[in-house]
């Protein structure tokens, strides 16, 4: 009965999770414009015209108008099914992190704010292929004041202990970008500085580790089946953050 209930449990925080992907990937359209976000209504990317209810039930919508808007019959990228689903993954491991960690509501709000940014950042350089910067700026602020004021696990002689890490980071992605002349942009040695101040030191390291190494795959499969070529511009933020949330979990250190 326990078993039932929990994958009760997990369906429910799944569902919520699509829905915030939803609303994750309004924000991240509409980045800039405060207002927009408050008061604004989703529209259609082709045809301008102001979504329904019905228009934007996570996943559901997307499949049962087959991938195309129903107002002017053009296709809806399957961007956004993908950001509501990868949301909804995404929240159901963060719960199951807390759970399994035995963590209090102080660390569920430090772990899904983080990830909320993430995701946010997740989906506009999937789709803009840009990391806003502002986002890091913040993630970073708040994790930093966070571990400081909250969990009280950074002071002195944890800096001491971090910053070269922190500066590590920032010299190897400097010599990546500059040996690949524009490969990798500004916005991932940013982006990988927050996860560093995010996660702390050992697990930045695991988060690096498999950010490359799922990035690799990605980029050799697009190659293989020539959807790509070596010229071709490939978003690394989406893996940092998919490498980061691997780390969190599954790196028990």
């Amino acid at each position: 009965m326990e078993i039932v209930n929990q994958n009760w449990f997990y369906l429910i925080i799944f569902v919520l999770g699509i829905f915030y992907g939803s609303f994750l990937n309004f924000i991240s359209d509409n980045i800039g414009n405060l207002k927009r976000i408050l008061i604004g209504r989703s529209k259609c990317d082709s045809c301008q015209k102001k979504l329904r209810f019905l228009d934007l039930v996570p996943l559901f919508s997307y499949a049962v108008s087959f991938g195309k808007c129903r107002y002017c019959s053009k296709k809806v990228s399957w961007y956004y099914p993908l950001s509501e689903l990868v949301t909804g993954l995404f929240l159901v491991g963060i719960v199951y992190y807390i759970q399994l960690n035995n963590l209090d509501l102080i660390h569920f709000v430090y772990y899904l704010v983080n990830f909320s940014i993430l995701l946010v950042i997740f989906f506009y350089d999937m789709k803009y292929y840009e990391i806003p910067f502002r986002l890091v700026v913040f993630g970073a602020i708040f994790s930093l004041i966070y571990r400081f004021t909250i969990f009280g696990d950074l002071n002195a002689n944890t800096i001491i202990y971090e910053a070269p890490m922190w500066l590590a980071i920032f010299i190897v992605f400097y010599l990546i970008i500059w040996l690949s002349k524009g490969g990798m942009g500004g916005g991932d040695l940013k982006l990988a500085v927050y996860l560093g101040i995010f996660l702390g030191f050992p697990k930045i390291i695991y988060s690096l580790y498999y950010s490359f190494i799922l990035g690799g795959i990605f980029a050799f499969i697009l190659l293989i089946t020539r959807k790509k070529d070596m010229k071709a511009k490939i978003p690394f933020g989406p893996f940092l953050v998919i490498g980061s949330l691997i780390a969190l979990h599954f790196v028990i250190i």
